[in-house]
């Protein structure tokens, strides 16, 4: 069983590691997927744990953001911008579908230093271009 005070110190650290200016990117997010994925299963919850937090904002923020972005550029015909189907959930899920996608279905490997966020952004305005 996952000790409290385990998770806790988890989050503390993560909390300090992941600042406001700190973004991840691709490079980070294939180390924590391979972290999950051969760690043994008690850290492997709380490596997911973690990760899944910070996607989670990622939709959020993305999401936020969006909308916000609607307002100001209505008039903007160069604006990008993506249109979901209205029951899409944004959430951490999501965001790892598409950023795995992104990985994975690419004919070179892809640019490490890439910001997450921005990827997820790129590639919603691919996968759900306005018509």
């Amino acid at each position: 069983m996952i000790s409290l005070k385990k998770t806790f110190f988890t989050f503390l650290l993560l909390t300090f590691v992941v600042s406001h200016s700190w973004a991840m990117n691709l490079g980070t997010y294939i180390k924590f997927e391979e972290r999950i994925a051969s760690e043994p299963k008690e850290k492997a919850i709380i490596t997911a744990a973690v990760f899944s937090h910070y996607l989670q904002g990622i939709a959020d923020g993305s999401l936020a953001g969006y909308s916000l972005a609607r307002i100001q550029n209505k008039d903007n015909k160069s604006f990008t911008d993506y249109c979901p189907p209205k029951n899409l959930r944004f959430n951490g899920d999501l965001v790892k579908d598409i950023v795995d996608s992104y990985i994975i279905f690419r004919d070179s490997p892809p640019d490490e230093s890439v910001n997450v966020g921005i990827v997820f952004a790129t590639e919603m305005a691919k996968t759900y271009p306005c018509k």
